[in-house]
């Protein structure tokens, strides 16, 4: 026992350092979320880190003690293992800070360059950071060495960490056992029990979500088997009601934007929360059909096209709409095709999420993707890495309206993306809107909120900065000859990752429907969601202005409903910003990260004791994923006759070039697959690249290569000739375990509408992986087919 007293004393400047270490960064990262935390959640936090270091440093003496020859090299390991986990603490606090959410397994949905991307530590890292983090990678070293000084007491240290287990063992409220634990264990513990999951993924059919509450995907009227969505339109028009018939009698003009971020409580019944930092739009939605109770059904950016355009499904497993084979389907851009001039703005990159392939998919007469030198010139000032400001995107549109579509005979469907309100928060004039935000918090009476956004002034200021933006855009259109025969349709992708007001805001944003063919401004307080814009419209359309659109369509969304009261009948599915389907919401209750709810009618959640009902959202939330797997994976949302009559046939693809290698041994970074040369006249291009990969666990796939296109033959990753970087695989059919499963990569796109190719060019395919080994494919298949004319 004296030897292990020994022992313990004399790990005592390596275990204490490192527990100052994590004791330092938790309190440094209370600070930084909210400083009120430090007292209580700091005290817990020590005692967690002293009961879990405790714990190591008393095995690591008794290994010791018990095999004196492994001194030197346990000393080491024992030291970069808490190093590492040091540096992992640093990393998923930050990750917490700038989204409000813990990193977990869902970090291997992206590849390295994905995540790069997503840190962005050009933008994030400023001097002051750079510091601390310098500081804090020394102070580990600088500890060790000061408390070499000391020999304390065997019997105080060993007492005092069982004290501290012992203590672990009272309960604490979760908020704050949230809060002290330690984020990078977290994400470790996540991550072993993904990582040794393997679910089995197959075809669904019909029978997996028979019990699925038909209310999850509209509450629709069923009017064939084996297309669940497929319903006819039995609900009168809101919009009827509500809208004055335009001067010519014609169609009128629609223009949606939606804006980055844009939650409920920036403006509105709920601006006062964050201060009223969006005074235009607040004055708008007085003018409007105002909708403060809307849902997007999705955390990220992913879904908002097809959702606000489509009102299809969310997809599920980390699928991205855009990225899967287009199943047919109905959307706002490809009925009214006839009808309207369709165009789409979008300030970042069309490649990005392959939105240029779903635009090219609905035939849009215009993608913005040649911008003025004006633009161009400014978006350098501002130094976005993301795009283009705001301002420029509507300046462009209001240019292009001017040189190019000043003889359309068609009204005009346009839809807009902003993008400047994106984290990291770059757009003009920062430090005035960053003031602006400073004055305008003053009125904010809650103070945990009040803080919230004094702290992140500068970011917060990316709203103020678009209301100024969308202020000027409405006053350019007042006068534009257009303007009294148009419908605006405002709302936000998704809640801003800055303001939280409680686990559903990410998911809360307005709709406002505002025109001067209004008859009278109105609030509804019902619950809607993204999902009802396109079914609203295309009713609207085909009663009142007796457009050729079909009775049967296969929205999951309904007719925005109008209540002034508060009316929570709707039940919608949402997916993280994980690219998780984990979250619900069923009239007033809510389950969202795995906690029950009751919601009011402010939309504040009320905790409720687990039950029945926790249950029941588990088993609905399975049964929708199948759903969705069905719809959209199987192509089960329309019939072929239906589409071809209403949108044409599907696009022909005729086999251009098509290769087969038995085996390839993908090296870390890119290994060129294949060109295509590209005619001058451009076609509809997709590419198909099929091979069979070992996989010994499903959650592989995530780091499985990655299939890139570029419009130069280069051996590395580049801003000016790669098009398409993120094209990630599906399992085809069963998965199997611990075998070779048959996956697929597949894109379609126009090459028209993207810039890089004007006249002509070629495409090249590489397949890029970041792993540390090479990975071996067998069979593959390498097919480019081309439209048939």
């Amino acid at each position: 026992m004296s030897n292990f007293g020994v022992r313990v004393v004399q790990l005592f400047p390596l275990f204490t350092g490192l527990t100052l270490c994590y004791l330092t960064l938790q309190l440094f990262f209370l600070y930084q979320l909210n400083p009120v935390f430090i007292p209580v959640a700091g005290t817990v936090a020590f005692i967690n880190i002293l009961g879990n270091i405790g714990i190591a440093w008393l095995v690591t003496s008794l290994i010791v003690t018990v095999s004196p020859e492994s001194w030197q090299v346990l000393i080491r390991v024992v030291f970069i293992a808490l190093y590492v986990g040091l540096i992992g603490t640093l990393i998923c606090d930050q990750y917490v800070l700038i989204t409000h959410e813990r990193l977990d397994e869902a970090i291997f949905l992206f590849n390295w360059k994905e995540v790069w991307m997503i840190a962005d530590p050009a933008h994030r890292i400023n001097w002051g950071s750079a510091t601390g983090i310098i500081v804090l990678l020394g102070l580990p070293f600088l500890l060790v060495n000061w408390l070499k000084r000391y020999t304390p007491p065997y019997a105080w240290l060993v007492g005092t960490i069982v004290l501290c287990n012992l203590i672990r063992f009272i309960p604490i409220r979760s908020d704050i056992d949230r809060l002290s634990d330690n984020r990078f264990e977290y994400f470790i513990k996540r991550s072993v029990i993904a990582l040794t999951n393997s679910n089995e993924q197959e075809n669904a059919n019909p029978r997996d979500f028979r019990e699925l509450d038909p209310a999850f995907y509209g509450s629709h009227k069923g009017i064939h088997p084996g297309y669940p969505l497929a319903h006819r339109f039995e609900e009168p028009s809101m919009l009827a009601e509500q809208l004055r018939r335009t001067s010519h009698q014609n169609p009128p003009h629609i223009k949606i934007i939606i804006v980055e971020s844009m939650s409920s409580d920036l403006f509105g019944e709920r601006g006062r929360n964050t201060g009223n930092l969006m005074p235009f739009m607040d004055s708008l939605s007085k003018q409007s059909i105002y909708f403060p109770n809307g849902f997007s059904t999705y955390q990220r950016t992913h879904n908002v096209l097809p959702a606000v355009l489509a009102s299809v499904p969310n997809t599920i497993d980390g699928n991205v709409f855009q990225q899967l084979p287009f199943p047919r389907h109905y959307s706002l851009f490809n009925l009214l095709s006839k009808d309207y001039h369709t165009q789409f703005y979008c300030g970042v990159p069309l490649s990005y999420l392959n939105m240029v392939g779903l635009m090219s998919h609905y035939k849009t007469d215009y993608q913005v993707n040649r911008w003025h030198t004006k633009c161009l010139a400014h978006k350098e000032r501002v130094g976005s890495s993301w795009g283009y400001p705001d301002e420029d995107l509507f300046w462009q549109a209001h240019y292009d309206d001017s040189a190019k579509f000043n003889r359309s005979k068609n009204p005009v469907l346009k839809v807009f993306l902003t993008i400047s309100s994106h984290d990291p928060f770059l757009y003009p004039n920062k430090d005035k809107w960053q003031r602006n935000v400073l004055e305008k918090s003053q009125k904010i009476t809650d103070i945990k909120l009040r803080n919230m956004v004094r702290r992140q002034s500068a970011s917060f200021g990316s709203f103020c900065y678009v209301d100024s933006v969308l202020q000027d855009f409405f006053s350019k259109e007042v006068r534009n000859p257009q303007f009294n025969n148009t419908i605006y349709i405002i709302t936000g992708d998704h809640g801003t990752e800055l303001y939280r007001r409680n686990a559903l805001s990410k998911y809360n944003v307005p709709i406002l429907i505002y025109s001067p063919l209004l008859k009278k401004p109105s609030t509804s307080r019902a619950v809607v969601s993204h999902n009802d814009i396109a079914p609203t419209l295309i009713n609207y359309l085909k009663s009142i202005y007796q457009l050729k659109l079909p009775d049967t369509v296969a929205f999951v969304g309904r007719e925005l409903n109008l209540s002034s009261s508060f009316k929570a009948d709707r039940k919608l599915v949402f997916t993280t910003n994980k690219l998780r389907t984990t979250d619900l919401i069923s009239d007033q209750y809510a389950w969202i990260g795995g906690k029950p709810y009751k919601i009011d009618y402010q939309l504040n959640l009320t905790p409720m004791r687990a039950s029945k009902r926790e249950k029941w959202a588990k088993k609905q939330l399975q049964y929708y994923q199948a759903f969705t797997r069905y719809t959209l994976l199987q192509d089960k949302l329309l019939d072929s006759v239906s589409y071809s009559q209403w949108v044409g046939k599907p696009l022909v693809f005729k086999i251009k070039k098509k290769q087969s290698i038995k085996e390839l041994n993908l090296a870390p970074g890119m290994t060129y697959l294949e060109s295509h040369s590209l005619k001058t006249k451009y076609s509809t291009i997709r590419v198909e690249v099929d091979c069979k990969m070992y996989l010994n666990k499903l959650s592989d796939i995530n780091n499985a290569p990655n299939l890139v296109l570029q419009s130069r033959k280069t051996y590395y990753l580049s801003k000016k000739w790669t098009i398409f970087r993120l094209v990630k695989p599906r399992i085809q059919g069963k998965f199997k375990p611990k075998e070779r499963n048959q996956v697929i990569y597949s894109l379609e796109f126009n090459p028209k509408d993207l810039a890089v190719w004007k006249k002509g060019g070629s495409l090249h395919l590489y397949m890029q992986h970041s792993l540390a080994f090479p990975i071996r494919l067998k069979e593959v298949g390498i097919q480019i087919y081309e439209q048939e004319e």
